[in-house]
């Protein structure tokens, strides 16, 4: 029997803090059925070993969280495919610029129709990924470019991809772009506060004291007050003094 992990980067080289996705497809070659459970919101079983470009080795769990998500378990026809795209900046934020090595790995065992525990072939066993200097043109051209299409979109499960891709441009410029995504109406909350808190420059936290300070739940004021919170401790003074004055 033959089934094969496919993972495939959409673009090799990517500029300091872009987001950066990669795709999942599973190749059921064999003639008979496949079914594998990879976890909650389809990425519980997924992990990650990361090669720095300092040469240093981090081993990335799967994913854990909390809420509803997709239902993990993809079965498959012989013969058929499936499809999945992740943004591998969940697992890990490629802060510095480099040559990154990434191995995969799905730790859900494949069975098939008759009971079977199936072997399945990763490909390829190590990922190349080349970050570059930052690129402030890029990074605002794919900024505009998520908004526009956010504008576009009516779709819920578009418009969360959206929003979770514009949530991991983990820049500053990237902060006017999540403040009009939310005016719009059209960035979600859930996505764009917690992108604020990893960007956390003033700008950004000046923003998530306007949404803690709303004091609705439909606003999200509750998680922004949460993320301030949590930045209190490693903040540098000037942001430390920031959000202490966001939450008096």
């Amino acid at each position: 029997m033959s089934v094969i992990f496919l993972f495939t980067l959409h673009s090799m080289v990517v500029t300091l803090n872009e987001p950066i996705h990669l795709d999942l497809e599973i190749q059921n070659n064999s003639s008979e059925a496949i079914e594998i459970d990879l976890g909650q919101d389809r990425k519980g079983s997924l992990g990650f070993t990361v090669e720095t470009p300092d040469g240093r080795v981090i081993h990335l769990p799967p994913l854990s969280s909390e809420g509803l998500g997709r239902i993990g378990r993809v079965r498959l026809a012989p013969h058929s495919q499936s499809k999945q795209t992740y943004l591998l900046n969940e697992w890990y934020p490629f802060p510095a610029k480099g040559a990154y090595s990434i191995r995969p790995k799905v730790g859900a065992p494949v069975l098939s129709a008759s009971g079977a525990v199936v072997q399945p072939e990763v490909s390829p066993a190590l990922i190349k990924l080349t970050v570059t200097p930052r690129d402030e043109r890029k990074l605002s051209a794919l900024c505009e470019t998520l908004l526009k299409k956010l504008r576009e979109k009516s779709d819920r499960e578009e418009i969360a991809e959206l929003s979770l891709t514009m949530s991991y441009v983990q820049d500053s410029l990237a902060v006017p772009y999540i403040k009009q995504g939310l005016s719009d109406g059209k960035l979600m909350w859930q996505y764009a506060i917690p992108g604020l808190a990893r960007i956390a420059n003033e700008e950004a936290i000046d923003l998530l004291a306007t949404i803690a300070n709303r004091g609705d739940a439909e606003s999200g004021a509750a998680l922004a007050k949460f993320h301030l919170e949590s930045l209190l401790a490693t903040a540098e003074p000037v942001i430390r003094e920031r959000i202490l004055k966001a939450l008096q």
